[in-house]
């Protein structure tokens, strides 16, 4: 079974709550798997690119991208690295608030075969020159706030990423988000294979020292239409999930789920969290 024709019995089986009948198809592992193309494409941007895929609000603003600009925002992004020399397999550390270049980056790193290191922004400068120990990115995408703490980070640990992205602002150093714009709309997809890692997480260092969890393309893209599944996802839903970016829950329920359905992601971007303005 092609993996196309799996998500597709997959969604019908999840719209009509037949969890049980998730566990009757066999799928294959292909060699070569990717998301973005394989499913995010085939089975989004090629059959409704004009249907919301995300909607984003922060105090009276709000910002709606449908399946094809946001697709095409992501290849721009792949094209803005690629410029300035990214290569497949690159390390991305993320820290950004609950902003549209989250979903921007997670497309571009999965169709172009980087690897994403998503991070809680609530991390200090020492945090951040720890996790270097255990693996130094080439490329950086930050804000404004987040981007003054790894300058200080990159200068306690003695070295400096080739590629540090601005979301917002300008950065001596740093290259704007803003600059994808101009890029060309199309970008050619890395062959990433099924076994490739595409995103990094570490553990919370809540019982012992932060630790890298590795997970890869087919693991993530295709498991979680189990989570899909969990929270009863359906083609065409408005899902809101309360996660930030640094967390894998963001990954599972603000990304995957929902894009594997075909639903429409409600990102909510708060200053702190207030009970009564989640449920407003």
């Amino acid at each position: 079974m092609k993996i196309q024709d799996y998500i597709k019995e997959a969604r019908e089986n999840i719209a009509a709550s037949q969890s049980d009948a998730l566990t009757a198809d066999s799928l294959e592992k292909p060699e070569h798997f990717n998301w973005v193309e394989d499913v995010f494409y085939a089975l989004n941007v090629a059959y409704h690119p004009e249907e919301r895929a995300l909607i984003w609000k922060y105090q009276n603003q709000e910002e709606v991208y449908t399946f094809r600009e946001v697709y095409t925002l992501g290849n721009q992004l792949i094209n803005l690295l690629r410029k300035h020399g990214a290569q497949p397999g690159d390390h991305i550390y993320s820290l950004l608030p609950l902003v549209p270049a989250n979903w921007i980056s997670f497309l571009a790193t999965i169709k172009g075969g980087f690897v994403l290191m998503p991070t809680a922004i609530n991390l200090t400068a020492r945090d951040l020159a720890y996790r270097y120990e255990s693996l130094f990115p080439e490329i950086m995408i930050a804000d404004a706030a987040n981007a003054a703490k790894i300058d200080e980070a990159e200068q306690a640990f003695g070295k400096t990423s080739k590629i540090k992205v601005l979301v917002g602002g300008e950065r001596k150093g740093w290259v704007s988000f803003d600059a994808l714009k101009d890029e060309p709309q199309e970008a050619e997809a890395t062959p990433t294979k099924s076994d490739d890692p595409v995103l990094y997480f570490f553990t919370s260092g809540t019982t012992g020292l932060p630790k890298i969890v590795v997970h890869t393309h087919f693991t993530y893209g295709v498991g979680h239409l189990t989570t899909a599944s969990w929270i009863g996802c359906r083609p065409g839903d408005v899902h809101y999930n309360i996660s930030s970016p640094g967390w894998a829950k963001f990954a599972w329920s603000s990304f995957f789920a929902p894009w594997n359905m075909g639903a429409t992601i409600l990102a909510n971007q708060v200053d702190g969290f207030v009970p009564a303005e989640q449920l407003a």
